[in-house]
């Protein structure tokens, strides 16, 4: 509860009356805006054929730009896929066409921004705000404006496209959040956290020299959430968002003195490898502790200018919460400022508590991943302050090994 608190307490007052969605996304392959989310488009035979020849040719490959290239598709033959869909289109039309033609070209246009075609994305949008003027009944091309002008560079726009959807309820789809999510996690995410085809929050690094055991289920999430709230303002502030990943971690070995096994001080929490203390014979006895804790780490990421320091906010939020409050040390060559957290547990048998907070502000930069820098014929992209909190939440009994996949999942931010 702690840590859910934590994640809305930047925000204004006015943002806690805002919309609020949560979103569970497990490890799926991000379906974006695609042919199939206009309305009707296969009004005739001849669409239907086009449409289809364009979602098995040219889709799969101009959705992200991914690994699919170096399987040998040729980008130009993509291309010429789409254009030619778009001459069709031309000449089944002409330029005015109809609402839902010209949303289908507003996607082919946006499909030959992700191949690399300057000016595409500007084609892409004006397309777009031209449906959105003379056909409002149609939420998809709000839809594409916004993902297309996120694409380009344009975050603080594109995202007040989406949220305004989001917020109005106007699309349902699980698309339409999917793709919220993948932009947003896209933009503001370091590039472990945010594969191209799929949404995942944490990723685990090879481990070169782990300073405790770890099993590989306790190193992949469990669970992955994604949660955005919107500043209820008159300007429509910048969405808040939350990226979140819980985790599974099993009790640690206690090693004991059988001969001194009496004095409870004498045991030791450690977290060496399983197999290893098989093999210990007596005097050494060993007992596992198969129990399970939770454990969630959440990145909170906030856009625009801080209304409070780091060490203010950061004060804040562990400000009379815990018995021993240390400094943890972490990202300092980003200017962070990070705590270790203990709360004592006055039951013997429940473990405390142990959270850990990482806050630090830098400028938004466009992933490389994210955003093709050719002429896209749209304003240069934003540059705006973001404040990144970072906070891990579990139980002391796992503080080592939560501490452990935390201090690797930090080194993202690097």
């Amino acid at each position: 509860m702690r840590l859910k608190q934590f994640c809305l307490k930047y925000t204004t007052p006015a943002a806690l009356i805002a919309a609020f969605v949560l979103l569970a996304i497990a490890v799926l392959r991000a379906p974006a805006i695609t042919l199939a989310d206009i309305p009707f488009v296969c009004a005739n035979r001849a669409d239907s054929a086009l449409v289809k020849n364009v979602a098995r040719c040219a889709e799969p490959y101009a959705r992200f730009w991914s690994p699919q290239w170096r399987y040998g598709v040729s980008r130009d033959s993509v291309k010429a896929v789409v254009y030619t869909a778009l001459w069709q289109l031309d000449s089944s039309y002409g330029p005015a066409g109809n609402p839902r033609a010209l949303l289908l070209k507003a996607l082919l246009w946006h499909y030959l921004y992700q191949l690399e075609v300057d000016s595409a994305a500007q084609k892409a949008d004006n397309l777009a705000a031209r449906v959105m003027r003379t056909t409002p009944t149609l939420p998809e091309a709000a839809w594409l404006k916004g993902v297309n002008l996120v694409r380009a560079g344009h975050v603080c726009n594109g995202f007040k496209i989406l949220d305004s959807l989001r917020a109005s309820q106007r699309l349902r789809r699980p698309d339409f959040l999917m793709d919220y999510a993948k932009l947003s996690a896209l933009c503001f995410l370091p590039a472990r956290c945010a594969a191209l085809d799929t949404f995942v929050i944490s990723m685990p690094s090879p481990r070169k020299s782990p300073t405790v055991y770890l099993r590989d289920d306790e190193l992949q999430p469990s669970g992955q959430t994604w949660t955005v709230s919107a500043e209820n303002s008159p300007n429509g502030g910048p969405p808040f968002f939350t990226f979140s990943s819980e985790y599974l971690l099993y009790g640690q070995i206690t090693l004991a003195f059988p001969l001194l096994s009496r004095s409870p001080a004498l045991g030791l929490n450690v977290a060496i490898a399983e197999p290893f203390v098989r093999e210990i014979r007596q005097p050494l006895v060993w007992d596992f502790d198969g129990q399970k804790y939770p454990m969630e780490i959440r990145i909170a990421v906030k856009c625009g200018k801080p209304e409070t320091s780091l060490d203010q906010y950061l004060g804040s939020l562990v400000n009379n919460k815990y018995d021993v409050v240390t400094d943890a040390g972490e990202l300092r060559h980003l200017n962070a400022a990070s705590l270790r957290c203990y709360a004592q547990s006055i039951f013997r048998n429940i473990s405390g508590r142990f959270d850990e907070f990482v806050v630090f502000d830098r400028r938004f930069k466009e992933p490389a991943s994210c955003f093709y820098r050719g002429n896209t014929g749209i304003r240069t992209g934003d540059d705006f302050p973001v404040r990144y909190c970072i906070a891990l939440s579990t139980r002391t009994a796992v503080s080592e090994k939560a501490g452990d996949i935390f201090k690797d999942f930090l080194t993202q931010f690097e």
